[in-house]
């Protein structure tokens, strides 16, 4: 299991790559901007301090195989759907305990190759964490 402070400098790169993406795909995409208001709801509560995943020491065991993880389709559908509108995409499966996100085809601008690549990295880092929410 990764530190949170992973989760905390992930974050912030993902912010960035959320504005990016927000102003590429800005009125091109229905589908995109709501699974960007996803990822944003999510960096909103890593901000406050309230993200559920927060404090690795109260780790309890259980059965926290996806699909029983919260939030994990949200985020999987989130990065499908923005990989999509960029023309790119990603390959999403469930490694260990956390959920792997590949960017497999990259989008033709290298600014939104390095937004996606950074999302992808923070889906990744907090989909780790994700056992932390059925406390």
């Amino acid at each position: 299991m990764r530190m949170y402070g992973d989760v905390v400098l992930a974050a912030g790169a993902a912010k960035t790559a959320v504005r990016v993406l927000g102003a590429e795909l800005a009125d091109t995409d229905v589908g995109a901007d709501r699974a960007l208001d996803n990822l944003r709801t999510t960096l909103a509560s890593v901000d406050a301090e309230m993200h559920p995943l927060k404090g690795p020491e109260e780790f309890m065991f259980g059965d926290f195989r996806w699909p029983h993880r919260n939030h994990w389709d949200q985020w999987a559908w989130s990065i499908e759907r923005i990989a999509e509108a960029c023309g790119a995409k990603v390959r999403l499966e469930e490694k260990y305990d956390y959920l792997q996100v590949e960017v497999v085809e990259k989008p033709q601008s290298e600014l939104r190759s390095r937004a996606l690549g950074d999302l992808a990295n923070y889906v990744e880092l907090i989909s780790d964490y994700e056992v932390l929410a059925e406390i």
